[in-house]
């Protein structure tokens, strides 16, 4: 039966399986911080490279959801500082880079006269729209059922996060 690897929860935390537990066990996990979020990519809860970069998108929603209604330069900063943490648990991984890049660069194209709680909220979106685009969740299934990242670039050497030609 196919896994939901990764969701937003009905509190807007970000769900995941654990991984670790699979095929064994599902535990699911809502992780309400970006901190949180980190922890897991960095102690390999999470695995598969699209799965990093959909859970990272995610992570700096998690991680700014507090500050929504903070200045707007106080929003960024704490973007900023998220971005970083998460980019830092694993250095090497390119879907993971992507994806933070690509919502980092959403939160700066957001007219300056836009408060936090509309960035929130287009990052949110983003991070959605980076989910929904993945091949594996529309196939419904988690990276370890369709096959991990070395595989797929063994077959194609384009990054697993863009589309296939």
């Amino acid at each position: 039966m196919p896994v939901q690897a990764i969701a937003w929860s009905p509190s807007g935390a970000v769900r995941i399986v654990d991984q670790r537990a699979l095929p064994e066990a599902k535990i699911e996990r809502d992780l309400e911080s970006g901190e949180a979020v980190a922890d897991a990519i960095r102690t390999l809860q999470l695995r598969g490279a699209p799965l990093i970069g959909i859970a990272a998108a995610m992570g700096l929603v998690a991680g700014t959801r507090e500050l929504r209604a903070a200045p707007r330069d106080r929003f960024l900063a704490r973007l900023d500082e998220m971005a970083r943490l998460l980019g830092a648990t694993r250095p090497t991984a390119v879907n993971l880079r992507w994806a933070l890049d690509r919502m980092t660069r959403v939160a700066l194209e957001t007219p300056g006269n836009w408060g936090s709680a509309a960035i929130w909220e287009r990052l949110q979106a983003e991070a959605t729209a980076i989910w929904e685009e993945d091949p594996g969740r529309r196939e419904g299934a988690h990276p370890l059922q369709r096959g991990c990242a070395r595989d797929r670039r063994d077959r194609d050497p384009a990054p697993a996060h863009l589309p296939r030609p």
